[in-house]
């Protein structure tokens, strides 16, 4: 399988080579991924790609098919209530959107679960919604398809380690290399500790919205790591800084994708492999010593 493509960054958008053809990032995009990231707990629809290509995964209700499966999910609740029930009536709508989240959730892991053991092909929506105890009928309410239900679980990694990226490093790192050199090899671990995420991204059945979020998060984590360098050192001002970033955790996409492909996950020596490339990527926009900030 070959690496995972490169990018081109431009002043307005962003672009990768896919399969032959090119798909464009636009920073709305990018916007909207970490936008969606700080929303993730408020989380109670379905993610439904739009006919243009482009994925609307926002949180929140966003249509009438998607209400359907929250009003059907508060039934239970509102069995034995009268139809003119005003003390219970406004809760109602606070157990739709809770047991929606959760049945949502559920259908999330349970998605997770079948990768570690199947592979993308092998994984259907009926196999989802059984695993989950959703009925099958239902899950179309969130999932429209299957790959509606691989972009929800890669947009969940995707908030976690956007989420790991900007914790802070204990003991303070003494160098921009030490820095790096942790977050490459925290990153590496969390991909070998969660299979499906290595299905996902590193795999050979990537679909496009797939690799579109995918870079998408890749662009926020990149941001990410611009502000942790900043917290922790007087940063030069470099021109497309969090471009080259982004373009650092591209090559160490490209070879943790070799040695998937090769060893069915990231050995160590390719992670370390990733860190030096990685780092001599950087050394050639960064000096070797950058005052770090005291505190």
């Amino acid at each position: 399988m070959a690496p995972t493509p490169p990018f081109r960054f431009g002043n307005e958008a962003t672009t990768a080579m896919l399969m032959g053809t090119e798909t464009t990032i636009s920073q709305n995009d990018i916007d909207e991924f970490i936008d969606y990231q700080r929303k993730t707990e408020t989380r109670a629809a379905a993610r439904l790609p739009c006919r243009n290509g482009a994925s609307s995964l926002a949180a929140g209700v966003t249509g009438q098919a998607q209400m359907t499966d929250m009003q059907k999910a508060s039934e239970v609740e509102a069995d034995g209530m009268a139809d003119g029930d005003e003390e219970h009536a406004p809760r109602k709508a606070p157990v739709r959107r809770r047991r929606g989240q959760l049945r949502l959730k559920a259908l999330i892991e349970a998605t997770d679960a079948l990768l570690v053991d199947h592979d993308v092909s092998e994984v259907g929506l009926y196999q989802i919604a059984e695993k989950a105890g959703v009925p099958p009928a239902s899950i179309y309410h969130f999932f429209p398809n299957k790959e509606a239900a691989l972009i929800a679980l890669a947009e969940e990694h995707l908030g976690i380690m956007l989420a790991n990226t900007r914790r802070e490093i204990e003991p303070r790192p003494a160098s921009w290399q030490e820095l790096i050199a942790a977050r490459v090899r925290a990153s590496g671990a969390y991909y070998n500790s969660h299979p499906p995420l290595m299905k996902l991204f590193l795999g050979a059945s990537i679909g496009a919205e797939v690799r579109k979020r995918d870079m998408a998060g890749t662009l926020a984590i990149a941001q990410g790591r611009a502000d942790l360098l900043a917290r922790y050192f007087v940063m030069p001002a470099i021109p497309g800084w969090t471009a080259k970033l982004a373009n650092s955790l591209a090559i160490a996409d490209g070879i943790w994708a070799l040695s998937y492909s090769q060893h069915g996950h990231i050995t160590q020596e390719s992670i370390e492999e990733s860190l030096r490339a990685a780092i001599a990527y950087l050394r050639c926009f960064l000096p070797e010593w950058i005052e770090p900030r005291i505190g």
